[in-house]
């Protein structure tokens, strides 16, 4: 014959876990009920399923038997009184059938998912810091001066991060770019670090970082093409706005409508000995409208300038 606390009776233990908990906390009988009993969930982590009315409906439904919350969650349950027991679910019912069966299930539902409620979560984020420790990093520099208008981070990680993120899913690796100009604040300073700006690259699985090497570079090889072009323009631009400076004050290329800006500029150029008429002029006259038009309002502030109107570059000597 199998005690009062034998486990496996689940009526049986529910009774003498309610007559627990009534003798640790007193008050009268709660319930007319001819079979009843209190199943303690306060450090339970499925407890807000135990609890929820669709759970204990879908009790009742099955087995017939009440099935109702009480008391309050306490975190800690020693602080639990008399007044307010810690948490539990009172299970009432008419029959012996009906009892059992609603008791079976309750436990059913917490072996089901039964968890304690109060984890030991300081070793789940040391075991996952220590996760992170052991993965392998390497650093990939741009070796790329800053630019005035070329944003080089904004080009290495690409529109929305798409760049990065590409190869983060290809390789499986944590892609990120660091260093001075980044924004990129590390956790231990609160600042940039002071390495020149690189692509770092960390991931659980070295066999990965070859690859992951090899996009990356890709990237930045591209990326530098276009920092280079850019690279090219502003001497370029700043040589031509260091000689427009011997020439004065130069007018704009006037419009052809406006017969007085058209006098005024003919004279000017005029008074530098050059023929405005000659049709090699004329073609270098077109070719500096059409040339400043694209890059000079790009890059103006690389040579220095406010850009106020259009102003030419005085034409070859050849003229």
């Amino acid at each position: 014959m199998g005690s009062r606390w034998d486990r496996s009776n689940p009526a049986s233990a529910a009774a003498a876990a309610a007559a627990k908990l009534s003798s640790q906390y007193g008050g009268p009988r709660e319930t007319d009920a001819p079979y009843y009993t209190r199943i303690e969930v306060n450090d339970l982590k499925n407890r807000y399923t135990l609890t929820k009315s669709a759970t204990q409906q879908s009790i009742y439904d099955e087995t017939g038997a009440q099935v109702s919350t009480k008391g309050q969650w306490y975190p800690d349950k020693s602080r639990a009184t008399a007044a307010d027991p810690p948490l539990y679910l009172l299970i009432e019912a008419q029959t012996q059938d009906s009892f059992d069966m609603a008791v079976k299930k309750v436990h059913e539902l917490k072996d089901s998912e039964l968890q304690p409620l109060v984890e030991d979560r300081s070793r789940k984020f040391e075991e996952r810091a220590a996760t992170r420790r052991k993965w392998d990093e390497f650093k990939v520099y741009l070796n790329m001066e800053p630019l005035r208008n070329f944003n080089l981070r904004a080009k290495i990680v690409g529109p929305g991060g798409m760049f990065v993120k590409y190869i983060q899913q290809e390789t499986n690796t944590k892609v990120q770019i660091k260093g001075l100009g980044s924004g990129f604040l590390e956790q231990d300073t609160g600042v940039e670090s002071q390495e020149a700006m690189h692509v770092n690259i960390a991931g659980p699985d070295p066999s990965q970082f070859t690859y992951a090497r090899e996009l990356t570079e890709d990237l930045i090889a591209a990326v530098r093409g276009e920092w280079e072009r850019v690279q090219g323009i502003v001497p370029e631009v700043q040589q031509q706005a260091d000689q427009s400076q011997q020439y004065g004050d130069m007018p704009a290329i006037p419009d052809p409508n406006d017969k007085e800006a058209v006098e005024r500029y003919n004279q000017y150029w005029t008074s530098h000995g050059y023929d405005v008429n000659d049709p090699s002029f004329k073609e270098w006259q077109k070719q500096q409208e059409e040339y400043y038009a694209q890059y000079y309002a790009q890059y103006q502030q690389q040579a220095g300038q406010e850009q106020t109107g259009y102003h030419a570059v005085p034409p070859p000597n050849n003229l």
